[in-house]
């Protein structure tokens, strides 16, 4: 078996390794793709094969490049996609020797942390990643958002040609403080927009101004229909600069209720929409296991994460991750006036805990409570220097791959 990135002329044989796996109907024109094969090598960069000893390619993955929040610092992180093994394959130990090397090339190349969208989240364990997000889909009567007055002369619908300056200052103000929020380049603004047509595909995008001329908040929704019933829209996403930008919002969606009734909109965890409207057994939410998340350089992350709001304190971790031997090991994490500090020692462990655990932790997705239920973490002592090191944080994450 080898191992290695793909070439440019295996892009579109990696493209149909995709849609076996997968299920997916492949385009039309894959045959003639076969003839030319390196004109349609977009990204091949990204993807790292594995190939049998006859040099076929059996299975893949994709290693997109994106940069985080995490902490307040934009760092490096690599989305793990399009992870297959053809059927005929399995049960080989391919995908495991792949990700073997995908982790030290993720960790080579800078990157700080990984993330996934799991199939299974037990067979993702397995490398070390753990789940360190949610999605909160939220549904609720239109009627309530009237509880917050209309914003007039003050919300525009957006246009192509309007460019997509405004809605990325509202979204570079949004995703400070909240860990896993993507940074998006120009690129990835296009991407997002390039079919957000309001009149051929009812893709519909608003953006407020305050009274100042400064946008602070926007709105990126669809309709979506369900016969003989009621017309709801789908929030696609919603970000704010402040409060009154955001109930100023709430007021334009509530203007929209002669169209519609219901709202649907996977809500950021930090708004409490029970309280916010005024009957709270109108909203209705299922919470669904999202993202899962791994540590690629643990002395890294901790370096970055931010200090206590306590002026000084230490924490020794012991942490073990068995894909990954460089990160395994004891780290004293101390601060003192807002500056972290860590290093390898061989002073006992307040706390023994996984690469999983740890990741959940760092991100902020639990706090050391609830991590403490958890078989592979044992809190000894300095309980409450662990809580001031490890709260729950503010998380968001729209994109996928």
């Amino acid at each position: 078996m080898e191992i290695r990135m793909i070439k440019p002329e295996e892009k579109v044989t990696r493209d149909l390794l995709s849609s076996v796996c997968f299920s997916y109907k492949a385009s039309e024109n894959y045959e003639e793709r076969l003839k030319n094969p390196e004109k349609y090598s977009e990204r091949y960069e990204e993807c790292l094969g594995g190939f049998d000893d006859k040099g076929n390619m059996i299975a893949a993955l994709n290693m997109e490049p994106f940069v985080m929040n995490f902490d307040g610092h934009n760092v490096k992180m690599c989305g793990i996609a399009a992870v297959v093994t053809l059927p005929e394959a399995r049960g080989t130990g391919i995908m495991t020797k792949i990700f073997d090397e995908c982790l030290q090339m993720m960790k080579d190349n800078g990157y700080i942390f990984s993330t996934l969208f799991p199939f299974s989240y037990a067979y993702y364990r397995k490398f070390g990643y753990e789940l360190a997000y949610e999605k909160r889909r939220t549904q609720l009567p239109i009627d309530c958002f009237r509880k917050y007055p209309f914003p007039k002369n003050s919300v525009r619908l957006w246009k192509k040609e309007d460019g997509f300056g405004d809605l990325r200052l509202v979204y570079d103000e949004f995703r400070k403080g909240r860990n896993h929020a993507i940074e998006r380049s120009d690129i990835s603004w296009e991407r997002i927009l390039k079919d957000a047509d309001p009149y051929s595909q009812l893709k519909f995008t608003y953006i407020h101004y305050d009274a100042n001329g400064k946008p602070d908040s926007y709105l990126r929704f669809s309709p979506k229909s369900i016969p003989d019933d009621y017309n709801q829209i789908q929030i696609s996403e919603l970000a704010w600069t402040s409060k009154a930008g955001l109930h100023d919002m709430f007021g334009f969606i509530g203007g929209l209720s002669p169209q519609f009734n219901k709202v649907n909109w996977d809500v950021p965890d930090d708004l409490d929409l029970g309280s916010m409207f005024p009957e709270g057994g109108d909203v209705s939410t299922k919470v669904y296991t999202s993202v899962m998340t791994r540590i690629l350089d643990l002395p890294e992350a901790l370096k970055l994460m931010k200090a206590p709001v306590t002026p000084s304190g230490k924490v020794v971790l012991d942490v073990v991750d068995k894909s990954m031997a460089c990160n395994t090991g004891k780290y004293a994490v101390s601060w003192e006036n807002g500056k972290i500090s860590v290093e390898k020692t061989s002073d006992t462990a307040d706390i023994n805990t996984s690469i999983e655990t740890l990741a959940q932790m760092l991100i902020g997705y639990v706090n050391p409570e609830t991590a403490a239920y958890r078989s592979d973490t044992t809190i000894h002592s300095g309980h409450e220097a662990i809580d001031a090191l490890f709260p729950k944080k503010k998380l968001y994450l729209w994109e996928a791959f």
